[in-house]
């Protein structure tokens, strides 16, 4: 985590009018997942320096107020532009707290171009949006500082099994139980056979 002082911002701030480049995603309506894939796009903003396809750039996940801001990740580093503009794919990375008050930052990688797209939000591993958003006038917005954390782990899952299928009533093992029938049978047998006897003589 990287912080920029006042000092720096003020001057960026100022020069504004300036900007190379004309970032048009993300937007102050955009709505970053973590985890997922999104395109970081610019145009050509007409102003000094202008964009040309030699030209590299870096760009910067940035949180926090407007001074001091906070530097979190440089996200893109030497990537390549167009006279026109641009794009870049980037998967968000997850952060704490959710909410509207990241932002990235475009710095001309050797030169002095330094521009800034808006403040988006980004939520919750869950997809779920914060409440949370930046509060002053232009050029003096005060917000809270977010930060990069690691990717939630998936929870351990764990396995029911059923009742064991030989399982017999009151806890009566299987071999026991097998023996009680044997038992009962020979019992029974026994019992017709003296009945017969009785009846023949």
């Amino acid at each position: 985590m990287k912080f920029i002082s006042t000092l720096t911002v003020a001057g960026a701030m100022a020069s504004l009018a300036s900007a190379f480049v004309n970032p048009t995603e993300p937007i102050g309506s955009s709505v970053w997942t973590p985890g997922t894939k999104v395109n970081i796009t610019w145009t050509n903003s007409a102003e000094a320096p202008p964009l040309s396809d030699k030209m590299k750039i870096d760009i910067f996940l940035m949180t926090g107020s407007d001074a001091p801001q906070v530097e979190l990740k440089k996200i893109g580093q030497n990537v390549s532009t167009t006279a026109q503009g641009g794009s870049f794919e980037y998967t968000v990375d997850y952060v704490d707290p959710p909410g509207k008050i990241y932002f990235l930052m475009f710095k001309e990688t050797a030169g002095t171009g330094l521009t800034w797209a808006t403040r988006f939000h980004i939520t919750d591993a869950k997809g779920v949006k914060s409440t949370l958003e930046p509060t002053g006038e232009p050029n003096k917005i005060t917000a809270p500082a977010g930060s990069i954390v690691a990717a939630p782990t998936a929870a351990p899952t764990t396995t029911t099994t059923g009742a064991d299928p030989k399982a017999t009533a009151a806890g009566t093992p299987p071999s026991a139980a097998g023996t009680l029938k044997i038992a009962s049978t020979a019992a029974a047998v026994a019992g017709f056979v003296g009945a017969a006897a009785l009846a023949f003589f």
